[in-house]
């Protein structure tokens, strides 16, 4: 399970021969109340029998997929859950100090790569939130101003050609066409840019 970035929801990320039934009773989970919480209070893997399962609501869910015990291992970042991951074996046997102990490494290692996944992620979505604000504000610079120019050349050659100043709006008009096509060019590198 990987943590959602609000902090209230754990949303599972891959599971393995567990029924689709049990999956959707799984998925999402709430972290208030879970065996993930109470996981992460004391910052170790924990392990229950099914007859002691203290989630009363996903217990029957557990019975059912006949599971008789339960490992949870919180995922934690420098003391920050971040997600966690939960073994169930369909039969239940004593959990050895050393496996406690390759549970609780696993659960930190695991813990750094999800974390490192999420802030990959984050800093991918502020290039992308980064790099449209820079074409939009070259957008507003090169192309708006060749616009305004555009219109500037249509109004004089508008009042040139009602005065009869034919030559002179016919170069205005010259200029509107190379001003149009500079912006044309402007705005396809932006959109080959996209």
């Amino acid at each position: 399970y990987a943590l959602d970035d609000e902090g209230g929801t754990l949303r599972l990320l891959t599971q393995h021969s567990l029924s689709q039934e049990f999956v959707h009773q799984i998925s999402p989970l709430p972290l208030e109340g879970s065996v993930v919480e109470q996981a992460a209070l004391t910052g170790h893997p924990e392990v229950w029998q099914t007859e002691v399962f203290p989630e009363i609501a996903l217990k029957r869910w557990v019975v059912r997929e006949g599971i008789e015990q339960v490992i949870c291992v919180p995922l934690l970042v420098k003391g920050k859950l971040v997600g966690a991951f939960i073994l169930g074996a369909r039969r239940a046997r004593p959990i050895t100090p050393e496996e406690m102990s390759l549970l609780d490494a696993s659960g930190q290692q695991i813990g750094v790569a999800v974390e490192n996944a999420r802030l990959y992620r984050q800093a991918e979505e502020t290039a992308a939130i980064a790099e449209r604000t820079r074409l939009a504000r070259e957008l507003h610079d090169s192309v708006t101003q060749s616009l305004y120019s555009v219109t500037l050349f249509a109004e004089a050659s508008a009042r040139l050609l009602a005065m009869g100043e034919y030559s002179n709006a016919a170069a205005n008009l010259r200029e509107l066409g190379d001003t149009a096509q500079d912006a044309l060019q402007e705005m396809r590198l932006l959109i080959f840019e996209l």
